[in-house]
């Protein structure tokens, strides 16, 4: 389950890699990520995830690759999306609320 707050404008599903893949956009705004003018911030790995922060010309981003036992395989946060990529056989259910959106990854 991903549970996102803020100002949310839209979700959107899509099945990618002749359906072995969907991504999911959920467009915000209002975070604001900031990273220095390096290419790679900074690149961090436990067991749990390795987080990898990224600044490009069209903006920066935040990363994040989970091990293979999570519904998810990787999350990606820019200034105005999460996409998330998960397996294509899993479903997903977009419930929103006043002032949160809930993804339930079956």
């Amino acid at each position: 389950m991903v549970i996102v707050t803020g100002d949310l404008s839209g979700s959107e599903v899509y099945s990618i890699r002749e359906g072995r893949k969907k991504v999911v956009y959920l467009h915000h705004s209002g975070v604001g990520l900031k990273c220095p003018k390096a290419q790679i911030l900074s690149d961090v790995s436990s067991p749990l995830a390795h987080v990898k922060s990224t600044k490009t010309r069209l903006g920066s981003f935040v990363t994040i690759l989970t091990p293979g036992q999570f519904f998810i395989d990787y999350l990606i946060v820019s200034d105005d999306a999460l996409v998330v990529v998960i397996p294509g056989r899993r479903e997903v259910i977009v419930e929103r609320g006043r002032d949160a959106t809930v993804l339930y990854i079956i």
